[in-house]
């Protein structure tokens, strides 16, 4: 069960680095785009998600190999590092979140 929560949540990060990287490609790519606030919100949330995205891919090798838990290979100040860029990365998404919620309103 432990590999299969691993694996699942790896995958899904690969995913959502893909897609935040098409974003940044296509706005960074067009001036009319790079213009727009709406597409400058867009722009710092996908790089933030992509950051996110490889703390995700980290995630489960931080936790320190003492727990037990499939793939840990980490040790207290990995897990107290991934810890930390997750909640950061994961409290800035929300900002973002909320300001394109102003900003469509």
């Amino acid at each position: 069960e432990q590999r299969i929560i691993a694996i699942v949540s790896r995958s899904a990060a690969v995913i959502s680095i893909a897609a935040m990287a098409y974003i940044v490609f296509v706005v960074l790519r067009n001036s009319r785009l790079r213009s727009n606030i709406f597409h400058r919100l867009m722009l710092g949330m996908a790089c933030n998600m992509i950051l996110l995205g490889l703390v995700g891919i980290w995630g489960v090798a931080a936790v320190p190999e003492e727990l037990g838990v499939y793939g840990a290979r980490g040790n207290e100040e990995t897990c107290a590092a991934s810890g930390f860029l997750f909640q950061t990365l994961a409290y800035v998404v929300v900002n973002y979140y909320v300001s394109l919620s102003f900003y469509s309103f």
